[in-house]
C-alpha cells in the first residue's frame, strides 16, 4: 500500500507527463490516504469520492467546497468519457499537499462525536 506522500509524488509525475486523469485520481487517493494515516478518516470498502470529501470536510470545514470539487473531478477522471482538465489535476494536487501540511480543526470532530453518543453517555 502506497503512502499519501508516495501517491502525491505519483500524481505529480502523472500531471507533469500530461496524464491529467491519472493525476486527478492519484491526487484524491493521496488526500484520502493521508487523512487515513493521520486517523482523521476511517476509510471503508466502497467509499465514494463524495463520501470521502464529506468526511474530510469535518476536520477541514473551510475546505468543504474544494473537497467537493475534487470529488467531482475524480468522478470525471475515473468514470466519464471527458478528460479531467490540467487545472482540475493541479487544483486537486495542491489541495492534497495543503491538507498534508495542515493541522485539522478538531472542534467539529469532537462535536460530531458528542452528537452521536448514546443518551446518558459521556462525550
Amino acid at each position: 500500500m502506497l503512502s499519501g506522500a508516495q501517491l502525491r509524488d505519483s500524481a505529480r509525475e502523472a500531471i507533469s507527463a500530461g496524464r491529467t486523469d491519472d493525476g486527478v485520481v492519484l491526487a484524491l487517493r493521496a488526500l484520502v490516504r493521508d487523512l487515513e494515516e493521520r486517523t482523521l478518516l476511517d476509510v471503508t470498502a466502497g467509499m465514494t469520492a463524495h463520501e470521502a470529501a464529506a468526511l474530510a470536510a469535518v476536520p477541514f470545514p473551510e475546505l468543504r467546497g474544494r473537497l467537493q470539487r475534487g470529488a467531482v473531478a475524480f468522478d470525471t477522471a475515473a468514470y466519464s468519457h471527458r478528460p479531467a482538465s490540467a487545472k482540475h489535476a493541479d487544483d486537486l494536487l495542491r489541495l492534497a499537499e495543503y491538507i498534508a501540511e495542515s493541522a485539522p480543526d478538531l472542534s467539529g470532530v469532537e462535536h460530531e462525536s458528542a452528537r452521536e453518543a448514546p443518551a446518558g453517555a459521556e462525550a
